[in-house]
């Protein structure tokens, strides 16, 4: 009986430290676990915040092991994919940049070969007064275009110039053109892309009211809502 008393003892105080054993090496085990994969999980949250190119995170990181390497080398490669992003943000605002320069330049030839040839057509009509009342015009115009350094103006000045091209076709083509622009109070100072309005214009005049032998030309500007609304007839 006695024998079988520490028998029983023994074998309840041995699974008892077992129990306390398997335990504590359960715990050790999840604590290292979780001390290596939160980390992890966090890297990997935070590598999912990036969406899109416009939103390239950084992730934090102050370990020298090897995941705060692969952070380091994370963080390396958003700079670089910032860098790209701004590079062609760059390249595409220089492209439109130089095809705006080169719709001006191919605006302006077509534009000076109309109108000389409206200046010699009132020079062979006799028209000489006429004719240098178109010059003069011109040469505002030239002038509008090609000294002002600026990319916009505002609606007045486009305006402004734009009733001098069409006294050009008015003095060319009598009074078969007639031409009304308004410009509410509000829109006169928005500016817009210089010489935007010409080439409608004169599309209107040689394309529409020409061939039909007469017509109306109607801008008017407004401002609606912070929106400047442009209506050409």
């Amino acid at each position: 009986d006695i024998l079988q008393g520490y028998r029983s003892e023994l074998f309840w105080f041995t699974a008892k430290h077992m129990g306390l054993w398997f335990a504590g090496i359960i715990i050790i085990v999840f604590w290292f676990t979780m001390l290596y994969t939160n980390p992890m999980r966090k890297l990997a949250r935070d590598m999912d915040q990036v969406n899109d190119l416009e939103h390239l995170v950084e992730v934090p990181y102050s370990r020298e092991d090897e995941l705060g390497r692969l952070s380091s080398h994370y963080n390396s490669l958003v700079r670089r994919l910032r860098e790209l992003v701004e590079e062609v943000r760059d390249a595409e605002h220089r492209k439109m940049e130089y095809e705006f320069l080169m719709l001006q330049n191919q605006i302006g030839p077509h534009f000076l070969h109309n109108t000389l040839a409206c200046v010699a057509s009132l020079i062979r009509q006799g028209k000489d007064e006429t004719a240098g009342q178109a010059l003069r015009a011109l040469i505002k115009l030239l002038s509008y275009t090609f000294e002002q350094n600026a990319e916009t103006v505002t609606i007045r000045e486009e305006m402004e110039q734009l009733g001098n091209y069409v006294r050009i076709q008015q003095m060319r083509y009598g009074s078969g053109i007639r031409f009304e622009q308004q410009i509410e109070e509000g829109a006169a100072q928005c500016r817009v892309l210089k010489l935007l309005l010409q080439p409608l214009a004169e599309n209107s005049i040689f394309h529409g009211i020409v061939p039909g032998g007469g017509g109306s030309l109607k801008i008017a500007a407004r401002l609606r809502r912070g929106i400047l609304h442009i209506f050409i007839c």
